[in-house]
């Protein structure tokens, strides 16, 4: 899903999963919310189940395989 659309089902801004995807690129996977970007300033797409973690406060897996 796109960063939009997450933000709706998280009941979150926009740019609060924004930054929370850019703090799990930053911090190297160990906080913040999983997802994928396939070229620089891309648009990001973000797996349900990543974002049901992060809604959860759970930390991020590392194993995870997306399937988009």
């Amino acid at each position: 899903m796109t960063p939009i659309e997450a933000a709706t089902y998280a009941r979150e801004h926009k740019d609060t999963i924004l930054r929370a995807c850019r703090e799990f690129d930053e911090s190297r996977g160990k906080r913040g919310l999983r997802s994928t970007q396939r070229v620089r300033n891309g648009r990001r797409k973000i797996h349900i189940d990543d974002l049901r973690s992060y809604i959860k406060g759970e930390t991020p897996a590392h194993d995870r395989i997306h399937d988009h």
